[in-house]
């Protein structure tokens, strides 16, 4: 299990079967905030999906790398960042991202997907990271504006959610980019 210590108030780790009950009270609090940009609400209705999805991340995780891990602010389960299964063979991977609606607007997403980045680049043998937003979701593509990712493009039409198709911003940056990149 991977734990990230960010700052006193602030640490992600791996997901582990105990989040199950915490993770489906944050979706089921946020669910008509989160649905307007996350296409898989309506297939998380009960705690055993929560556990299900848990279950996957870890076996994820355990074959692959690929890190799901739990965003933990204050004591408390807060959102998710994650990389989406790593591609081996171009050393490359997505981040995904969300926070409860209590956690928003206060730099924890930022500080949690560079905290994710760093693992990426320094312990997984990652080369190339990439953020995939929908163009109309400013806030979540400021996280990678600020951490110094480079706009490559926009893809038409990349997501159908809930009988809406979106744009998506796509995001890329290297490790040696973000090595050299200016720190805030």
């Amino acid at each position: 299990m991977t734990k990230i210590v960010i700052n006193s108030d602030l640490f992600i780790r791996s997901v582990s079967l105990e989040d199950a009950p915490h993770l489906f009270q944050l979706i089921e609090t946020n669910r008509t905030r989160l649905r307007e940009w996350l296409g898989w609400l309506d297939k998380t209705r009960e705690l055993s999906d929560s556990a299900g999805f848990i279950k996957f991340a870890m076996e994820t995780e355990r074959s692959n790398g690929a890190l799901t891990a739990g965003i933990h602010f204050q004591g408390r389960l807060a959102g998710l960042v994650s990389f989406h299964p790593i591609d081996r063979t171009s050393a490359s991977a997505s981040v995904g991202y969300w926070v409860g609606l209590s956690a928003s607007g206060k730099g924890i997403v930022t500080l949690s997907v560079e905290a994710l980045v760093n693992h990426g680049f320094n312990h997984l043998d990652l080369e190339t990271i990439y953020i995939k937003c929908a163009t109309g979701n400013k806030s979540s593509f400021a996280i990678p504006e600020r951490l110094g990712f480079k706009f490559e493009k926009t893809v038409p039409n990349a997501e159908c959610l809930y009988g809406r198709y979106v744009d998506h911003r796509v995001y890329k940056i290297s490790k040696s980019e973000w090595i050299e990149r200016p720190k805030s």
